[in-house]
């Protein structure tokens, strides 16, 4: 696989960072620490990303969804929400390697099939949250760290979506994270038995985000968004349930909401895949590890380049449905 200058440079970083005994991910402070000091989880790699393009694999979502864009205020799109009214334990899975951006789109991906199942009455079966490591496994070299344009070409094209379950059939079970499968499989490869099965599940829609309306449409149409940027937040909350701006992160973190009701003022929900990180109020049932930014820091995050939004997956045929509604929790109504 050929990388760019940027990415064999930020590789081989990361290996120093390692050496010099500066990459730690054993618990949520200490990989607050590893990024604050230099590592790059989320590595920027233009020739990908033209690639990616001159593929026809990611077109801009504001000329391909520009009919989508109107004006939401009085309205919250709180996909977060549906996730964990599928799963109430789905955030609490944290990153123990240098895979955010594996956690980042496979949240974003997890948040557009909720979103399908109960909102949009899709004739589907939750099952399990998604899966990281075959993804992190595709980027390609045994460094750690890689590039959104892989991870989005993987869920839409090359692979595609795994469960957290036991493929017994495949010879793995990823019913519980591991972050050496998907290490190991960045020297080897993914298998070919586990690309095929992923394949049957793809997020048939990927598309790069460049504005921040763009971005507000994607979430008020059930659609996930992973954001690679290079800046950093504080780990406690404000009163609101928003995070300052500071230092840099080479991150790859999950948005997950918009709200324009609940909140001292327009919000976005930054998903991280830290576990409990951070600390303070939270708004709107946000999950562990959330924090809510401004418009104008999501605009910023947006200009880095590296955002995308995913959606329509093809996911897992329900075994019986009598009656859709049936399936939702007891008292639960659409928001």
């Amino acid at each position: 696989m050929k990388f760019s200058h940027e990415y064999n440079a930020a590789v081989h970083k990361n290996a120093q960072l390692k050496q010099r005994g500066v990459v730690d991910f054993s618990s949520p402070e200490s990989c607050q620490e590893t990024y604050g000091a230099g590592f790059v989880g989320s590595i920027c790699d233009p020739e990908g990303m033209d690639r990616l393009v001159d593929d026809g694999l990611c077109p801009t979502f504001e000329d391909v969804a520009g009919h989508l864009q109107r004006d939401y205020r009085g309205e919250n799109a709180l996909l977060y929400q549906y996730v964990l009214k599928l799963d109430p334990n789905a955030y609490e899975e944290r990153q123990e390697t240098g895979d955010c951006v594996s956690h980042a789109c496979r949240n974003a991906v997890d948040c557009a099939r909720a979103v399908e199942i109960l909102l949009k009455g899709e004739p589907e079966e939750w099952v399990a949250r998604g899966a990281t490591e075959a993804i992190y496994g595709c980027r390609g070299h045994g460094g750690q760290g890689m590039s959104c344009d892989q991870a989005t070409r993987f869920v839409s094209s090359a692979g595609g979506i795994l469960l957290r379950q036991n493929y017994s059939d495949l010879g793995i079970d990823l019913s519980t994270y591991n972050a050496s499968i998907g290490t190991a499989w960045g020297r080897s490869g993914v298998p070919a038995n586990v690309v095929a099965e992923a394949k049957k599940h793809q997020a048939v829609y990927s598309a790069r985000l460049t504005t921040v309306e763009g971005a507000i449409a994607a979430l008020h149409n059930g659609y996930g968004i992973h954001c690679c940027s290079g800046q950093g937040f504080s780990n406690t909350r404000n009163s609101s349930g928003f995070s300052d701006p500071r230092g840099s992160w080479s991150h790859d973190m999950a948005n997950s909401g918009h709200a324009t009701e609940g909140l001292d003022e327009e919000g976005f929900l930054i998903q991280n895949s830290w576990g409990a990180w951070n600390s303070g109020p939270t708004r709107l049932g946000q999950p562990p590890g959330s924090f809510w930014v401004t418009k104008s820091v999501m605009e910023r995050l947006i200009g880095a380049g590296g955002t995308f939004a995913v959606g329509n997956v093809r996911g897992w045929p329900a075994r019986s449905l009598p009656d859709l509604g049936s399936n939702f929790p007891p008292g639960w109504t659409p928001i």
